[in-house]
């Protein structure tokens, strides 16, 4: 785990929306590196393989609705930017960006979350105006890319410290 004693200020916060995969990637992200995390889930905390109340323990709340396109916006709007992981052409991924253009709110994505794409999101963070921001994960279901969410995890732990650390 990461010495949370130098998280740094340029994140202050994860949240997503607790599905499987990406969403639910970057909380265990965040919370490997020492990151709050927090966000909105659909009302029942519904994801894929149904409700899954650990989520309240990641700081989600639950939304008025159960459909998810309203707790996408909740967390587009809660969110500083947001960072899109998995596949570019699901349409939760396709919603969330077009919410993120509507709010003015920059998105950063990647597919592969390669090296190369670790530097890039690194300096998409650290370019945001202002500290202490809220970055919002989102992105594809587990089941639509087996083994993203461990990834997105991965991604988004090794992404927090580079931009706390400036590490190469």
């Amino acid at each position: 785990m990461a010495d949370v004693s130098h998280t740094a200020a340029k994140t202050a916060r994860v949240i997503s929306g607790g599905q499987t995969g990406a969403d639910r990637g970057g909380l265990e992200g965040a919370r490997r590196a020492g990151t709050p995390t927090g966000g909105w889930a659909p009302k029942g905390w519904l994801t894929e393989r149904g409700a899954d109340p650990s989520l309240a323990a990641f700081g989600l709340r639950e939304h008025a609705s159960p459909l998810y396109p309203p707790r996408t916006e909740a967390n587009v709007l809660e969110a500083d930017a947001t960072l899109l992981l998995g596949r570019a052409d699901g349409r939760g991924t396709s919603n969330t960006r077009a919410l993120c253009a509507r709010h003015g709110r920059p998105v950063w994505g990647s597919e592969f979350m390669a090296k190369h794409d670790l530097l890039d999101a690194a300096e998409f963070v650290r370019n945001l105006p202002g500290a202490g921001l809220t970055l919002n994960v989102a992105g594809s279901r587990e089941s639509r890319c087996p083994g993203l969410q461990e990834r997105a995890a991965a991604f988004v732990a090794a992404l927090l410290g580079k931009v706390a650390h400036g590490a190469e």
